[in-house]
């Protein structure tokens, strides 16, 4: 059986450089549990389920 080898990431592993910080989401969100976001022109909609769970559509 032939052992699975890990994907190589396109992104560089940012925990290594130290630089990334973390942002609670509680910040981001409105009254709602809702928060909206623009990146490359196009707009999501960030949401917080009733379990706690995040789901991010477009």
């Amino acid at each position: 059986m032939r052992e699975r080898q890990p994907k190589p990431s396109a992104a560089p592993d940012r925990r290594e450089e130290g630089s990334q910080r973390a942002i609670p989401v509680r910040r981001l969100l409105d009254e709602n549990g809702q928060a909206r976001l623009e990146h490359d022109g196009d707009l999501y909609l960030l949401q917080v389920t009733r379990k706690g769970k995040l789901i991010l559509t477009k």
